[in-house]
């Protein structure tokens, strides 16, 4: 795939940011992914986020990655976190990834910026540890539910 193949080396080897902007069915989850691979490689209890727009894009997303990441040989842990959705601090700190809406991931984030709304047990603790942040559907920002993602 091409885009994977430009932005390999840059995923893999460096610590830039990357903007993806691509036609479905591009391959930007691989994409991702590749970042998901690195970020475990260089540190293996860094966490990753993930926000979807919408509960059933982050439902697919787990359903997914629970079978290609949360399997041998990675046995990563990925946690949902959504409205739904209720975990123990232990569950928090164990997951290497967390799938979650936008509201949900402001919820912990401005709890963890202010001190407040920490409802979720280890919520703080795990913010800490994020060392990757994957928005899906980023274009969504100029919409009514993109004041969240801002």
């Amino acid at each position: 795939n091409p885009i994977q193949t430009q932005l390999f080396h840059v995923l893999y080897h460096t610590n830039k940011p990357v903007l993806l902007g691509a036609p479905t069915g591009s391959g930007k989850t691989i994409v991702a992914e590749i970042a998901l691979l690195r970020m475990k490689r260089v540190d293996k209890k860094s966490k990753c986020v993930y926000i979807a727009p919408l509960k059933s894009l982050a439902r697919e997303r787990l359903k997914e990655w629970k079978q290609k990441l949360g399997r041998d040989p990675l046995n990563w842990k990925v946690l949902e976190l959504s409205g739904d959705t209720s975990h123990n601090e232990r569950n928090l700190k164990n997951a290497d990834i967390l799938v979650c809406t936008p509201e949900k991931w402001d919820l912990i984030s401005r709890g963890f910026r202010d001190g407040t709304n920490m409802n979720q047990p280890g919520a703080k603790a795990f913010v800490k540890d994020v060392r990757l942040l994957v928005i899906d559907e980023i274009h969504l920002l100029g919409e009514e539910r993109g004041a969240v993602l801002e």
